[in-house]
């Protein structure tokens, strides 16, 4: 009799936890537009892949923290050379969206270009350098998800994804300062990093980039 009563009790579990909603999913406001996605990459000046063809390479796009309607973030990785995870501002809906605004200084940064900083080594705080980097802020020109739009690796259909970006590139001041003791290799050693103290755009060094590519399934015949 005890064994029934402790099977009725996690059937019981059972039942009310897979009724749960899962809240990172399906409470986003941006579910039209999340997922991963299996991308290539070209200059949309030549349409020939003159960065990737289909390899594997995927793209996410993610609610923002505070999952607001059209602000997402867009993050994908290339020969861990080139890479963009940035927060954009949208207008329009999945089928037709674009960024609110073009203007530099209302774009977010690329965090992945912006977390490398100088290699020079500094011995003391305030000093100043500068130096010219490439893709610093990105603006989404046009983007579309169409479902149904697009084909896997393995001949299924599944949602089309488009991007077309224009990656920007900026002058970028960094001043000296000291670490804080506790983060110091050597508590008493000083040590000094760069941080960034001002971004200027740069027009002469933005990038053309187009995303192509189609949902994520899964399935093994969709595979790299």
């Amino acid at each position: 009799m005890k064994n029934k009563i402790v099977y009725i009790v996690l059937g019981i579990t059972l039942l009310i936890s897979s009724c749960e909603p899962n809240v990172d999913v399906w409470d986003s406001e941006t579910l039209e537009y999340a997922g991963r996605y299996v991308i290539s990459g070209y200059n949309p000046d030549d349409k020939t892949p003159t960065y990737w063809g289909y390899d594997g390479t995927e793209l996410l796009i993610y609610n923002t923290t505070q999952n607001i309607s059209n602000e997402i973030w867009v993050e994908f990785h290339k020969n861990g050379d080139l890479g963009v995870k940035s927060k954009l501002f949208l207008e329009g809906n999945s089928t037709g969206f674009k960024s609110k605004s073009d203007d530099f200084n209302d774009l977010d940064s690329n965090s992945d270009s912006l977390s490398v900083l100088p290699q020079l080594a500094v011995y003391r705080s305030d000093s100043v350098m500068s130096q010219d980097r490439w893709m610093i802020k990105t603006v989404l020109l046009e983007g579309k998800i169409l479902p149904k739009q697009g084909t896997s690796l393995g001949g299924n259909q599944v949602d089309s994804l488009y991007l077309k970006f224009s990656l920007k590139g900026a002058s970028i001041t960094y001043k000296s300062y000291e670490i804080p003791e506790g983060e110091r290799v050597n508590p008493n050693v000083p040590e000094y990093k760069w941080k960034v103290e001002s971004i200027l755009p740069k027009p002469s060094l933005d990038i053309p980039y187009v995303i192509e590519g189609y949902r994520y399934t899964g399935y093994p015949e969709d595979q790299f």
